[in-house]
């Protein structure tokens, strides 16, 4: 079976970035918890979903991956297990996990 969702983690405690095997959106999106900018967040499911993750205070939907940007008072265990769900979901049903570090 296929890795159908990658993480990676780069020098910024804040940031990660989720790869997916399934296509996710078709024009970028990008959005912040609290702003409502049509024009950079165009209709876009995962976009809306992440947001409402509590801690995550920005995100980015390519196509093939995420990126994921969290508030510094909460902690990545807390956060990450809905964003999995979440891709997961996405991903029709095959939720591995593959991890891969700058």
């Amino acid at each position: 079976m296929k890795t159908q969702i990658r993480r990676l983690i780069g020098d910024d405690p804040s940031t990660r970035v989720y790869f997916s095997r399934q296509e996710l959106t078709e024009k970028i999106a990008v959005g912040m918890r609290g702003m409502d900018i049509p024009e950079c967040a165009p209709e876009c499911p995962v976009l809306d979903a992440l947001l409402k993750i509590p801690g995550v205070n920005g995100v980015e939907v390519h196509p093939y991956h995420v990126v994921v940007a969290r508030v510094p008072v909460y902690e990545w265990d807390e956060i990450e297990p809905s964003v999995l769900q979440l891709l997961t979901s996405f991903n029709m049903g095959e939720g591995r996990l593959e991890e891969v570090s700058e």
